[in-house]
């Protein structure tokens, strides 16, 4: 999944490419949230990822509450298999919790990328960009809740993956309408 959506981010940059000419000019002011941007893009990849082992794992089929998982925060049980690292790939609960609290980080990181990009001067097609990645996350976290809370109907968990998809093309669009052309991208 990782390589496909490597794949299709590149693809969708290609075309962006083609559609809309040039690159965003990023002014030196720019630079910092440019970056902040581009890592950001790679956070929601990382989300995106965490959701496949949730997928992978049936793991929406349980622990259907929320906030609380449980009935608490942070459920007892966490990282209790054995090599530690095997918690993130073969525990339901913590893959759960851990696309959760990924899901969280996502949510209050782009209320902060757009409040810091509201004051900079950003072009038209960035502005929109930024607005339509947070409106996505928005309606994504939303997705994420309902799917939890309906006990993961087909449907709607198809759903909430497309939507992951619709943010991921936002965050690249971001980063794309932002990158002054010529700019490397192995920056950060």
């Amino acid at each position: 999944l990782g390589l496909a959506f490597l794949i299709y981010g590149a693809l969708l940059w290609t075309a962006l490419d083609y559609l809309r000419g040039t690159w965003g000019i990023t002014a030196p002011s720019q630079k910092a949230f440019a970056q902040l941007s581009l890592a950001f893009a790679v956070l929601i990849f990382i989300q995106i990822i965490i959701g496949a082992f949730v997928a992978g794992l049936d793991a929406g089929l349980v622990y259907n509450t929320w906030p609380l998982m449980d009935g608490v925060l942070v459920p007892s049980g966490l990282f209790a298999l054995s090599p530690w690292i095997a918690n993130f790939f073969e525990s339901h609960l913590t893959v759960q919790f851990t696309h959760r609290i990924a899901a969280y980080l996502v949510l209050a990181g782009g209320a902060c990328l757009w409040l810091y990009g509201r004051r900079l001067g950003l072009t038209e097609r960035a502005r929109k960009a930024l607005n339509m990645l947070l409106a996505l996350i928005g309606l994504q976290v939303i997705l994420g809740i309902w799917t939890l809370l309906a006990v993961v109907p087909l449907w709607l968990g198809l759903l909430h993956q497309a939507g992951a998809v619709l943010t991921f093309s936002a965050a690249v669009y971001l980063v794309h309408a932002l990158w002054a052309k010529g700019t490397k991208l192995a920056v950060i």
